[in-house]
């Protein structure tokens, strides 16, 4: 179950998001839920030294407590096979304090 208000996008960019991966200790990949409360954030936006550049995320308010489904098929997309692998939730927010529309 999430629950989060995370920044919606502006002028149709995505700034802040949040996202699942799983993590080997070398690689993150990123999995999308396929199931509930899904993805909204989309593209790169500024970022590109971050855990989650270019990656869908969750973002803007989740509007109360949402549940996520990350299903085995899911996991499984990752070819982390015989792999320990750790879940990793990572959230970036913009390094920006006062953004305005162009």
């Amino acid at each position: 179950m999430l629950s989060y208000d995370i920044e919606d996008s502006l002028n149709g960019e995505w700034f802040d998001r949040a996202n699942v991966a799983l993590f080997d200790g070398e690689s993150r990949i990123a999995i999308n839920p396929d199931g509930g409360n899904e993805y909204k954030a989309s593209g790169a936006g500024p970022f590109v030294d971050c855990p989650v550049a270019g990656e869908d995320g969750f973002a803007g308010p989740s509007n109360g407590t949402k549940l996520s489904l990350f299903s085995t098929n899911v996991l499984r997309e990752t070819n982390f096979t015989n792999k320990i692998v750790y879940l990793d939730l990572a959230y970036v927010s913009s390094k920006f304090s006062n953004l305005s529309p162009s």
